[in-house]
């Protein structure tokens, strides 16, 4: 059982942890009396000790059962130890004793844990059960104040001290692990909300991508067209600035299809198993046939009969990674990939400048390369993370930079 889909789980298990410091305290206080002799009902003594004992049990064995609890079996929880409370108080002292003052724990605990009408109802039942107490209960003349002794600190203030130190302790743990919950709490609403605020900038700069596509298409089909008829006039056709032009202008088209076919596959698709060599095999060469003039050199290695579950947008991720370690380092790049049963790790390395310079915060960046728009990185990693991926950077020995990605076998959201 998840302990995030069934807080009040949690609490239980949290309360019985509450309940034992006084537990152990009452029942070496109970020791206490029987060698000093008092005059008690023993059986029923040890028989509401072990009543207690059991409840803590209960609560840690209910705790972890695999059924969410729900508000009105933890308040249930809360009057049983209230009531069994005040049975022990009954039987030594009542009210006068000490340790009577433990009914606001419970208490305390349901106005945190329970609405405000069952906290209400326990803390009536609370108030009641001391009332009862005031005017039923065993007389216990060790504990009672005005008794004497024959010197040395009453056993009162014995019991007053000891009552206080395990009511500290109470405290310390109980809003000490508030206090825990309430930062765990807060640093997950902020890791979402950054989650919202950037996934709300790739929806922007989708948005963006695919206007532009849409209107970029006519001009470059327009520019192939004019390429076409200038290399078509005499004496121009092995013209070497119409030849780069008319290479620019393909892969400009070539960009356009790739970026409606991965929309396509974004909108419609779904994760499909692939064998993993084959997966990062046919990433690298459907970008060599983008990226002809970069040297790279691949590695694979991992059993052969392992799949890897990856949704058609993260090779479009994986091209933009290996584009700006191509930028950076235009001489050449080494690309490794080694998987297993768990998933997989692409380790990709240039010669560029480190990777200070390039790492991506939360928000597109501007680009240190000439017409860059910053965008790529801040993409990948988005897209990345969706999928239950991890992107990191560091130095490479002997300078340069380690760009790692690690992909699960099954992605975050995955079939």
């Amino acid at each position: 059982m998840d302990r995030a889909e069934a807080p009040l789980n949690a609490r239980l298990a949290a309360f019985g942890w509450l309940r034992l410091p006084p537990l152990l305290a009452a029942a070496g206080g109970v020791a206490w009396l029987y060698h000093r002799g008092a005059g008690l009902d023993w059986p029923l003594l040890a028989l509401n000790l072990a009543l207690l004992a059991a409840a803590v049990a209960l609560a840690w064995v209910r705790a972890r059962w695999a059924a969410a609890l729900g508000e009105g079996e933890l308040a249930c929880h809360l009057a049983a130890d209230l009531l069994l409370w005040a049975g022990l108080m009954y039987q030594v002292g009542g009210a006068g004793n000490p340790f009577a003052a433990y009914l606001l724990v419970p208490v305390a605990f349901a106005a945190v844990a329970v609405g405000r009408a069952r906290a209400a109802l326990l803390t009536a039942l609370a108030v009641g059960l001391y009332g009862w107490l005031l005017a039923h209960h065993v007389p216990l003349p060790l504990l009672a104040p005005g008794a004497t002794h024959g010197g040395g600190i009453h056993p009162h203030l014995w019991g007053m001290a000891l009552n206080f130190a395990a009511s500290s302790i109470l405290v310390v743990v109980f809003v000490g692990g508030l206090a825990h919950t309430a930062a765990r709490q807060r640093r997950a609403l902020e890791r979402l909300e950054r989650a919202r605020l950037e996934d709300e900038q790739l929806l922007a700069v989708a948005a963006v991508a695919a206007g532009a596509a849409h209107e970029l298409a006519t001009p470059i089909n327009t520019l192939a067209l004019l390429v076409e008829e200038l290399r078509a006039r005499p004496g121009t056709g092995e013209d070497p600035d119409l030849t780069l032009m008319a290479e620019q202008v393909e892969r400009c088209r070539g960009v356009l299809a790739e970026l409606a076919r991965t929309a396509r596959q974004a909108t419609a698709g779904a994760p499909r198993r692939t064998p993993a060599r084959a997966f990062f095999a046919e990433l690298v060469e459907q970008w060599r046939r983008r990226r002809p003039e970069v040297p790279l050199e691949l590695g694979l290695s991992g059993p052969q009969e392992a799949e890897l579950c990856c949704h058609p947008t993260l090779v479009s991720s994986l091209h933009w990674l290996l584009d700006n370690a191509a930028e950076a380092s235009p001489a050449g790049i080494e690309v490794s990939a080694r998987w297993d049963g768990e998933g997989a790790e692409l380790v990709i390395r240039d010669q560029g400048p480190g990777p200070a310079a390039r790492v991506p915060g939360a928000a597109p960046v501007a680009s240190a390369k000439r017409g860059g728009l910053g965008l790529g990185l801040f993409l990948a990693r988005r897209i990345l993370a969706h999928h239950g991926a991890r992107l990191t950077w560091g130095p490479a020995p002997g300078g340069g930079t380690l760009t790692r990605v690690y992909l699960p076998a099954v992605p975050a959201h995955g079939p």
